[in-house]
């Protein structure tokens, strides 16, 4: 914990500034206080909000410190922590970031705490050489907070952020862009960051992962970006799951594949199965299936299932390359405006 530069707010109050950096010599006394105070989540549904203080959590006891920086910066009025802001980075690639675990006590908002802290997180992004950072907001008052220090609307509810002198449009292109074969390697819980960036950016698939209940459409406000993996990464921790990510080497994360055994009371050997990879690494796909394929091998599952949108063709046809078939089919399961898209169960016996 180091204490920075306090500030005056608006009230005439002086707001004290720690920054708080994750580590093993943390009090387990005042990561439970800060993750207390941080989780005040209103719009995730429960599990969601689980995973969530579960990765906080252990973040702050420094269980991810050899591989992420998530620093957070903390207000205290009276010695209370009255706000809190922090990012979330991986080590391997700190030019893609998050700006989470936003919050002020409701009795001290209006007072501009947020604004001061989401500016000192900012800036220390971008002092670190931070070019992307995101975050996901349905607040509108938090909205224009957060387009005061340069986030602007990216894809649904969530906003981006590009440092000056990058080039909006052709960003996400050199983020994704295809520079030779990606490698697949078991995902890390410090790969939150990279994994928000492939969740948030568009996508042309409708379902982006079914079991989580992550639909995407141009129609639709994503209504999850970030507790996307800590939720999954619970999961398949709980229950002897794979999490795996395909990886460019310029450690761009294009892929995720999830498998996670069927909790339901004599179907262990049954999995669940979905995946999302970036278009320009298509071709890669069938090497990510296998690796999770191979992760249900060797834990006992026997038959795998995945669920998709008739719609989304290229999906479906990485699936069958797999060796998955479908076994059932569910007319109209997905209302879109004026259309429908039907579900479809696919399932593999070959693992």
């Amino acid at each position: 914990m180091k204490t920075i530069p306090s500030c005056k707010l608006k009230s005439g109050e002086t707001l004290s500034i720690e920054y708080f950096e994750p580590g093993p010599k943390v009090p387990a006394s005042l990561a439970e206080e800060i993750t207390r105070f941080a989780i005040q989540v209103e719009t995730l549904d429960s599990w969601a909000s689980v995973a969530e203080s579960e990765y906080l959590k252990r973040c702050l006891l420094g269980r991810f410190a050899a591989t992420g920086l998530d620093p957070l910066f903390l207000g205290r009025l009276d010695g209370r922590i009255a706000g809190d802001v922090g990012c979330q980075v991986s080590r391997d690639s700190p030019e893609v970031g998050s700006l989470g675990w936003v919050f002020t006590d409701p009795a001290q908002r209006g007072k501009g705490i947020s604004s001061h802290l989401t500016r000192l997180a900012v800036q220390w992004f971008q002092d670190r050489g931070g070019v992307c950072m995101l975050l996901g907001t349905g607040n509108p008052i938090a909205h224009h907070v957060y387009e005061k220090y340069g986030f602007r609307d990216y894809n649904g509810h969530v906003m981006r952020r590009l440092s000056p002198g990058a080039d909006a449009k052709g960003f996400e292109r050199r983020l994704f862009a295809c520079t030779g074969p990606a490698a697949v390697r078991p995902a890390v819980w410090s790969d939150v960051s990279r994994v928000a960036a492939l969740y948030a950016a568009p996508c042309p698939w409708l379902v982006q992962d079914y079991q989580e209940g992550l639909i995407t459409h141009s129609s639709l406000k994503k209504l999850r970006y970030f507790s996307i993996f800590p939720a999954l990464m619970l999961r398949a921790e709980r229950s002897g799951g794979s999490v795996q990510v395909l990886e460019t080497s310029r450690q761009r994360i294009v892929g995720l594949a999830a498998l996670l055994p069927e909790p339901a009371p004599f179907q262990e050997h049954v999995g669940r199965l979905d995946f999302l990879i970036r278009p320009e690494f298509l071709d890669q796909g069938h090497e990510l299936l296998a690796a999770v394929l191979n992760h249900a091998r060797q834990g006992g599952i026997r038959i795998v299932e995945a669920r998709f949108a008739s719609c989304d063709e290229e999906k479906v046809n990485l699936a069958r390359a797999s060796g998955f078939r479908r076994a059932a089919r569910f007319p109209e399961r997905f209302r879109i405006g004026a259309g429908s898209a039907d579900l479809e169960l696919y399932v593999s016996t070959d693992v």
